[in-house]
């Protein structure tokens, strides 16, 4: 192989890893940031219209706290990633003698119990599919997570199945570490702190 072909080649080779890296990092990046305001557009409006229809009270405390805690979501979409996702769990391993239970979700717990059954459920799962999106955007826009959760994907799929996996998922997302951080964030962002 000649100098010539050679440079030729490297010049080839970068120029792919240039069209790679544009595709996923920067078009596919911001189509995912897109994708994940969206679905909290959609779970925010079904609170709007659970709202609407009369199940949970306009003027109740946890109706409010769950709105603007998804607008703060999606004001911060843009800012979450793997790196601050890293950073915040970090934070909380490091932070383990500080208490490090996710104070929006015990707040908004504490704020349910006011609230008839059909209305802390609507409001429970709100926040349950919030999480579990904050979860997925994060592992989708991830080059380390995705391989992994793939991984875990198929693995848990062929073993439990589809349905049991994404409940697991859920668990999980409400329990990982670095949540409670995600979710300050969140408030900060909506407004409520």
């Amino acid at each position: 192989m000649t100098y010539e072909t050679q440079i030729t080649e490297l010049f080839r080779v970068v120029f792919w890893f240039a069209c790679i890296w544009i595709l996923c990092y920067w078009l596919l990046r911001r189509y995912r940031i897109d994708a994940f305001r969206y679905k909290l557009f959609v779970i925010r409006d079904s609170l709007f219209d659970a709202a609407a229809d009369g199940v949970i009270p306009f003027d109740h405390p946890a109706y409010g706290m769950m709105r603007q805690y998804i607008n703060g979501l999606i004001r911060f979409a843009h800012r979450l990633n793997t790196t601050t996702l890293v950073f915040f769990i970090l934070m909380s391993l490091l932070c383990k003698n500080k208490d490090t239970s996710p104070e929006f979700s015990l707040t908004l717990a504490k704020a349910c119990q006011t609230l008839p059954k059909q209305a802390r459920e609507k409001i429970i799962s709100t926040h349950v599919r919030v999480l579990y999106y904050v979860f997925a955007y994060v592992t989708y826009t991830s080059p380390i997570f995705l391989p992994l959760f793939i991984s875990v994907l198929i693995c848990c799929s062929v073993r439990y199945g589809a349905v049991r996996f994404r409940k697991a998922a859920e668990e999980f997302a409400q329990k990982a570490p670095g949540i409670n951080l995600v979710e300050k964030e969140a408030q900060v962002y909506g407004g409520i702190v």
